[in-house]
């Protein structure tokens, strides 16, 4: 044995002990050891959008997704295996909330809550259709309805301090007297704001409903869509707010938001006017998330709004198995990918069963879309910020791109159309609770490789070590062929050292040597 880090009997016998502790454990890890080597990524870059007019006519619309009345019928077949799961009775069947070892594709939001005992209460902006504020999972600040058309608000009035949503159907009688965009169909309500919110910040560990991806936050309603979308004028209006800046004729905001969730798009570069309206929310510090579109284009060749912005974390989606759905829009503007669920598999969330005017009864269902997706970054982006409300736009994006899970083994995200990977929450907040700050000033590239000494070394003394990521990797592949030199007593450490710390180890070596590369 290496005299680097086995000096005495003692020693010996003090990792034999610890070898011993953990050698069942140990035969169950060497089956899921394969699927750390799958943290590794390069960066993908942002494209930058051009410019066009902005329009004049209600063409926002809602990224929204046929969804179906909760039925037990429809529960997934699966039982969740975490030990960690909030008493919330549907909480078993939000697959897209656990952790990537109970389904490739789910988020590892509700682990990441963990780390948020004593935290700090961020303000999460919901920019949407208004919101059912009497859901019996869900809490409100006092919000805003930007729609300034009656006829499209569908509340009778004008711009108010009610943001509720009072239902979004369409009947024959709209089209025909054209107070709806042409070609708008008949529609029952859709309660999408309510669906977004719930994703986001349902109620946790109330024994009630689901939970949401963020325990940490207050949800500041913004309305800005109504029967068949919305105008972008408003939309700018709601974004400008829901930031803490001044808007024309409208009481300013009490709660400026640290979050704004744009499930919202429409065909069409950027404008001006919403891109200056995206810039000047950020200068204040909010972080923009918004939906890639359920369109299924290539936003590089047909960009729509605000997905196609700068400064906005654009949010593809992606399935229970962790690849990519049919009808995401993709592209260079993808910072992300997020669970979004399908047709056949959605993602269960709170909602309203009422086809025109909200029902009094509070429900759930299943719902899918980039909308969902969107919620699920915005929840861990709020995680990120109650944990360390210093961090900026940059530093988000640092940890969520070193610590996403990589897509390229999928085609179409072979060219880094779907961003950086699939978020993983929990790997975000571990990074970010190590000592270890992703900041462009003191990330620098590590040229030492890592040894086998060191980690035991590292073992013994239960320590964290970061280390190239390259020669982690391999260090890896040598334990998982049996060709490591590591002494047989400090192999079954190390396994057991990889396997209870592996997003600490691993993160950390990727972010540098990823660093290193730019």
């Amino acid at each position: 044995m290496s005299p680097a880090f086995l000096h005495t009997r003692s020693q010996f016998f003090t990792l034999m002990q610890r070898a011993l502790a953990v050698l069942l454990t140990t035969v169950m890890l060497l089956l899921v050891l394969p699927q750390l080597a799958t943290q590794w990524h390069g960066p993908a870059k942002l494209a930058t959008p051009g410019i066009s007019g902005q329009a004049t006519k209600p063409v926002l619309s809602q990224i929204k997704a046929p969804q179906e009345a909760f039925d037990s019928s429809l529960t997934p077949p699966f039982t969740a295996r975490s030990a960690a799961l909030p008493d919330d009775p549907f909480a078993r069947q939000q697959w897209n909330l656990l952790e990537s070892r109970e389904h490739e594709g789910s988020s590892g939001l509700f682990k990441s809550q963990e780390y948020l005992t004593g935290s700090h209460n961020i303000v999460v902006a919901v920019v949407d259709s208004g919101v059912v504020l009497q859901h019996e999972d869900l809490n409100f600040l006092p919000g805003y309805d930007f729609i300034h058309n009656p006829a499209v608000g569908n509340d009778g009035d004008g711009r108010d301090h009610d943001p509720g949503d009072p239902g979004d159907w369409v009947n024959q009688e709209d089209i025909n007297q054209q107070t709806v965009s042409a070609g708008c169909p008949v529609a029952s309500s859709k309660w999408h704001g309510t669906a977004i919110a719930g994703i986001i910040g349902a109620t946790t560990d109330n024994a009630t409903g689901i939970a949401g991806g963020s325990s940490a936050i207050s949800m500041l309603p913004v309305r800005v869509t109504g029967k068949c979308g919305g105008y972008v004028s408003d939309l700018i209006d709601g974004i400008r707010w829901a930031a803490g800046l001044p808007v024309a004729g409208v009481a300013d905001n009490q709660h400026p938001a640290r979050v704004i969730n744009l499930s919202v798009g429409f065909p069409g570069k950027c404008s001006n006017a919403m891109q200056q309206a995206i810039n000047d929310a950020s200068e204040t510090g909010a972080i923009l998330v918004t939906a890639a579109t359920n369109s299924a284009v290539n936003l590089d060749e047909e960009p729509y709004s605000p997905a196609s912005c700068n400064n906005v974390l654009t949010v593809a989606a992606t399935d229970r198995s962790g690849s990519i759905t049919p009808y995401t829009a993709l592209g260079s503007a993808v910072f992300i990918s997020a669970p979004g669920g399908t047709a056949n598999d959605g993602i269960i969330t709170t909602q309203n069963d009422g086809l025109e005017i909200p029902a009094t009864s509070d429900s759930y269902g299943y719902h899918y879309g980039s909308s969902i997706a969107a919620a699920h970054v915005s929840s861990a982006v709020a995680n990120l910020l109650s944990y360390n409300p210093e961090l900026n736009q940059a530093g988000i994006r640092e940890l969520l791109s070193a610590s996403a899970t990589p897509m390229d083994t999928d085609a179409q995200c072979s060219s880094g159309a779907c961003g950086e990977g699939r978020l993983n929450a929990l790997a975000a907040m571990d990074l970010l609770s190590s000592d270890y700050l992703l900041t462009e000033d003191n990330i620098e590239p590590l040229t030492t490789p890592v040894t086998a000494v060191q980690i035991a070394a590292a073992i013994s003394s239960d320590e964290d070590i970061t280390a190239e990521a390259e020669s982690v990797s391999r260090l890896l592949e040598e334990v998982q062929a049996g060709s490591s030199d590591l002494p047989g007593i400090v192999l079954l450490s190390l396994l057991f050292f990889l396997r209870t710390r592996p997003i600490r180890l691993l993160c950390r070596a990727t972010a540098r040597s990823a660093a290193g590369k730019e």
